[in-house]
């Protein structure tokens, strides 16, 4: 197939293989086979971690195709929207990187943030801050299983850079008293060390070695060991975020609910990226009470709005003690 279609068109640089595809797919029917054929290797200088370079080289390609495309209305249509794909997809992820930026410049490191994410992991990536999907569906989520048993340890090979994970170990009568908590995060520079704390005895413990975990090829890896300190059976749980509650508000109500329910949970701040500005569009009542209450620390309308839950703007102490 390499000799047929010529191989790779190296000029296109991080978008050759999509090129590659796209000459294929014009003349060959394909098939999925549903297996691994190929490893991907990913590192820090990868080019596909650079989104503008990605969205650049994938276009160049796309257009690559116009002289077989024109001439057919179905072709030119899904040109077009192959376009607006790639636009929307890179650009997203050019604001992510952009938030990551922000974030790091403008909070501490050990913030609370919820981030109205829409559902997407990728925008929970807060450079180590502790990130809660904004709104949450169930404040006790656990997240998903991890391991089970008495005592153990167990590899942990997918601690992904800027992410920060929740383990929790649970014990006792179905599983309801959490025993030990750890959060885990992946930093691309992070020194390894060598110093662990003495696991105590007689007692229940949960801990990570190393954590923060290195991730300088965006997955590092750590080992998670684990005793619920009785003998009993405990079970691990872990979480990214908390559970995204996927159901459009009714109303403002319903919106200022979820804030400050989360805002009780200990959030210090609210972060909203520019593909969830709808939020302050679609419910005015919910962005007179975010604006009256919770100073502004961010605004950049191409990337965020972060509001500072921590502590109520004076322009809300002021509207209470006129109410008195």
């Amino acid at each position: 197939m390499f000799e047929v279609v010529r191989g790779f068109d190296t000029s296109l640089g991080a978008a050759e293989d999509y090129d590659l595809y796209l000459r294929v797919t014009r003349d060959h029917p394909i098939f999925c086979h549903n297996q691994v054929v190929a490893g991907y290797r990913l590192h820090s200088s990868s080019m596909s971690t650079d989104h503008s370079l990605m969205l650049r080289n994938t276009l160049k390609a796309l257009g690559a195709q116009w002289n077989f495309v024109k001439g057919s209305d179905r072709h030119i249509e899904a040109f077009e929207s192959g376009k607006k794909h790639w636009q929307s997809y890179y650009g997203y992820l050019q604001m992510a990187d952009r938030i990551v930026a922000v974030v790091r410049d403008n909070l501490p490191p050990n913030a609370i943030v919820a981030v109205a994410t829409g559902g997407d992991r990728k925008l929970l990536r807060l450079a180590g801050r502790r990130p809660w999907h904004f709104p949450q569906a169930d404040a006790d989520e656990r997240g998903r299983l991890f391991q089970q048993g008495t005592q153990g340890s167990a590899d942990v090979p997918w601690i992904e850079a800027g992410m920060r994970y929740e383990f929790r170990l649970f014990g006792g009568p179905k599983y309801s008293n959490k025993l030990a908590a750890i959060s885990v995060t992946g930093v691309v520079d992070a020194d390894p060390g060598s110093n662990v704390d003495p696991i105590p005895s007689g007692q229940a413990y949960l801990m990570a070695v190393p954590n923060p975990v290195p991730a300088p090829n965006r997955f590092g890896r750590t080992t998670i060991a684990w005793n619920t300190g009785n003998d009993s059976e405990g079970r691990i749980y872990v979480s990214e975020g908390g559970e995204y509650d996927s159901r459009r508000p009714a109303n403002s109500d319903e919106a200022i609910s979820h804030l400050e329910a989360i805002r009780a949970r200990g959030a210090q701040y609210l972060l909203l990226p520019a593909t969830a500005f709808w939020w302050l569009d679609d419910y005015k009542e919910f962005r007179d009470h975010l604006e009256a209450r919770y100073p502004v620390i961010v605004r950049d309308e191409g990337t965020c709005i972060v509001f500072d839950l921590s502590e109520p703007s004076a322009a809300s102490f002021t509207h209470r003690k006129s109410s008195f």
